[in-house]
This record gives C-alpha cells, structure tokens and sequence, in this order.
C-alpha cells in the first residue's frame, strides 16, 4: 500500500493544471505586481512632499525677520505683490521680486544672465510677441561681510543702483505698473523725465535719441535708514 500511495502521489503531481489555473494564478500575479507598484509611488510621493515641505520651511525660515518687516511696509504702498525698493538692499530680496513681476505679470521670459566683480545683469524676452521686444536689468552693487542679508550668507550682494534698458513699450509699461503713484515729469533741456519715489528709491525713466527706453533706480532725497527702521543689514551677532 505505501509504494502505491507514493506513485498516486506522484502522479497528481505531475498533472498539468488546467487552463482555467493558468489564468487565475497569471491575474493573481499581475495583481501583487501592480498593488507593489501602486505601493512604491505612494512611498516615493510622500519622501517628495516631505522634501517640497522641507523646503519650503527652510526657505520662508532663513529669510530675515528685517527684510519680512520692510515687505509688510512695502505692501501698505501698493497692491503689486511684487512691489520692492532696491537701494540699500540684499540683490536677493530685490531681484527676486522684480523677475517675478516680468515673467508673471509682463509675460516676459530670462534670456541671459550674467554675474560680474561689481555687476549682475539680465536680459528678458516676451514669452510671445509678433514685435522685437526687449529688456535688460543691470545691477551695480558692492559685497558686504558680516551683516545679516535676506538669506544666510557669509557674503551679502548689496545693490548700489540699477539700470534698466529696453524697447519703450516695456520701459513704459514697466514704469507705469510696477512702481506706485503718479509720475511726475519734469523738462531737462529738450528731454522730458518722468520721476517716481518709493521710501528710499528715485526712479527716473527717459527715453534716449536712439530710441531705447531707461529706468534708473538711484538713493532719493528720502533717507530711510533700513538697518534701524528695520532691522536689515545690521552686523552679525559673534559667537
């Protein structure tokens, strides 16, 4: 009897299963696989919004509770979220804002850029334009050690001017919208200036005989000590 409960044994064993086998344990195996799948983008979603979430903690966390309190200022001004003074301020905290406002609400995209000993400078473009547009941003500043910038640094970028060039649609536009108040124009010889100011900042615009369109953003009349009004640029505590 045990020889022949063996060689049934076998035998069963040996059968091929059916069809109807295939197909349920062939579905049962592409189940696992895709609950697998379905469980590893669920990790990997979640390690990437825990890192987005990091980040943008870290971001808002680093900036300067100073450069928080001249934006809340800034903001009494004006209903353009972007709105920013320049003089005196971290290239950070300033053209952040600017290229913001030119590629959201100018629809104007960066072309070049380009960073030297006492310059940064960049170049925009429309997104889309039938006319040849155009716009560069040039900012003169000075390197600063040991003061506390918009974001953690050992060198602060702090801008002494700018200088904006460009068609005189976009100069025009950018005046006009950007900046708040009305402008106030003023006759030099045969050329008219129109004029803004903004705490510290004195913003004049002109149109040059070439054609070309200039902002230039220089100290005003206005001294606005940022460092005791609002706590930025002051000198680093020592450990």
């Amino acid at each position: 009897m045990p020889p022949l409960i063996i060689k049934t044994i076998k035998s069963q064993s040996n059968d091929k299963p059916t069809t109807k086998a295939i197909k349920i344990r062939t579905s049962f195996i592409k189940s696992l696989i895709l609950r697998i799948i379905i469980k590893l983008k669920q990790i990997i979603m979640k390690k990437l919004l825990f890192a987005l979430l990091i980040s943008a903690s870290f971001c808002v966390n680093a900036q300067s509770d100073g450069y928080k309190k001249l934006q809340r200022s800034l903001s009494a001004f004006s209903d353009n979220p972007s709105i920013t003074v320049f003089v005196d301020t971290d290239y950070n905290f300033c053209a952040t804002a600017l290229s913001g406002f030119l590629q959201t609400e100018m629809g104007l995209s960066s072309k070049d850029f380009k960073y030297g000993l006492d310059e940064i400078s960049e170049s925009f473009v429309p997104k889309a334009s039938k006319e040849d547009l155009n716009l560069k941003v040039t900012y003169d500043f000075d390197i600063k050690e040991n003061i506390e910038g918009y974001v953690e640094a050992d060198e602060i970028v702090i801008i002494k001017s700018v200088n904006i060039t460009g068609s005189p649609k976009l100069i025009g536009d950018l005046f006009l919208s950007f900046w708040p108040g009305k402008p106030i124009i003023k006759k030099i010889g045969n050329q008219n200036i129109a004029t803004k100011e903004l705490l510290s900042d004195f913003i004049s615009m002109k149109l040059l005989a070439n054609g070309t369109g200039v902002i230039t953003i220089t100290k005003g009349g206005t001294n606005v000590n940022y460092e005791t009004t609002y706590g930025i640029n002051k000198e680093k505590l020592k450990d």
